[in-house]
């Protein structure tokens, strides 16, 4: 068997996944007991929901863009008129004028603000079907973290149930999206 080179202690301290690992007090507990099985699998899954979280970052960023440039492509296609009437058939609706939005608000904050549902994020099939697979209590769990941005303990709040609880859940979800997709 090879052996693995010692890195300097300096090194694995520098090293900002490990600093945000090591911050939590259990992981720190781990680490000085050296319950190295159990510290790697939770390392293990602290670096699994790291990669996610990135995913879904990047996945919203690059739905918001290709949605701009759809909106781009369609406003240079079809003319703006301001005076025609846009409702009802018979003519008692809004003028488009009255419809104009402002533009200082970005594409991403109107996908965003406009998306009540989890599910209605991602166009991705097999994501879309994981998300639908989880219980209503975790897939509202992610909705309050991912989709409306709020802390854990703030999630943990609306729920009012402690923020281990939610920590809790949110890995349990993600566990079971990974299976799913991994499944596939």
């Amino acid at each position: 068997m090879a052996q693995h080179a010692q890195l300097p202690v300096e090194s694995l301290a520098s090293n900002p996944l490990l600093k945000c690992f090591l911050e939590e007090p259990e992981n720190q507990r781990l680490y000085g007991a050296g319950a190295r099985e159990e510290l790697e699998r939770r390392f293990a899954d602290h670096y699994f929901e790291i990669r996610f979280l990135g995913f879904i970052r990047k996945h919203i960023h690059y739905e918001a863009q290709h949605l701009l440039r759809k909106t781009r492509t369609k406003q240079q296609i079809e003319p703006l008129w301001l005076n025609r009437t846009v409702g009802d058939e018979e003519g008692t609706g809004l003028e488009a004028l009255d419809l104009i939005e402002d533009p200082a608000e970005s594409v991403e904050d109107k996908v965003i603000a406009r998306t009540d549902a989890l599910e209605d994020i991602t166009p991705h099939e097999g994501l879309h079907r994981a998300l639908q697979s989880l219980s209503p209590r975790q897939q509202l769990i992610l909705q309050l973290l991912f989709v409306e941005c709020l802390t854990e303990q703030e999630a943990a709040e609306v729920l009012e149930i402690s923020q281990q609880a939610v920590n809790k859940c949110k890995r349990k979800a993600l566990a079971e999206i990974k299976r799913l997709l991994e499944a596939r």
